[in-house]
């Protein structure tokens, strides 16, 4: 151990083999000889550095950083923080949701938002999955099977909506409004900021 510290004093710091070999003979000596101060030194040490430790304090919250002039700054960040990585953006379209005409404009948007670069899923009541039972086996089916042209197609829609396990909540009870979620590709830092940008 000796000789690999006089090895790395010497790379280190350009100490001569001769000061170097003394300086480590020195310490070692003095740490066989009086071990109950060399502990103490080293516990005192440790002691020191356990209270500096105690004040050290990483911020990365940057409201704590900005100053008054970035409030804008504050705002995206406190948004991007309370967006955790599995939550979806929420988007409420409002019209009646009983019009075939607004079913398809409907789509469209859903359409579009998929076409948003970072935009990784959207999930619409008319991509929805329901389950049925035929014969001995379970077959899960999509909601929509056609786009709803017709009044009777679309309570057809709707009838399949409500046996969704997971898009039955989609569409208003009152059929005024339809609820899109949107995922947003991003790591868990960054999907905040990439939501609201």
């Amino acid at each position: 151990m000796i000789n690999g510290l006089r090895t790395l004093l010497r790379k280190t710091t350009g100490v001569p083999m001769k000061l170097a070999k003394a300086a480590s003979e020195t310490l070692s000596n003095a740490a066989s000889d009086y071990p109950v101060i060399t502990l103490a030194v080293i516990f005192a040490l440790v002691f020191l550095l356990t209270i500096q430790i105690r004040n050290i304090r990483f911020e990365t919250d940057i409201t704590n950083l900005a100053d008054e002039a970035s409030e804008a700054a504050r705002e995206i960040e406190r948004a991007a923080r309370d967006f955790s990585v599995g939550d979806p953006l929420r988007l409420v379209l409002i019209g009646d949701a009983t019009d075939p005409s607004v079913l398809w404009r409907a789509s469209e948007i859903a359409a579009d938002l998929r076409r948003i670069q970072n935009v990784a899923r959207v999930s619409t009541p008319f991509d929805a999955m329901y389950l049925s039972l035929e014969g001995l086996s379970v077959v899960s089916r999509f909601v929509m099977q056609d786009f709803p042209r017709t009044e009777e197609a679309v309570l057809g829609f709707f009838s399949n909506l409500s046996k969704s396990y997971t898009a039955g909540h989609m569409i208003s009870e009152s059929a005024d409004a339809i609820l899109f979620d949107l995922f947003v590709r991003g790591g868990a830092g960054s999907r905040g900021k990439t939501a609201i940008s």
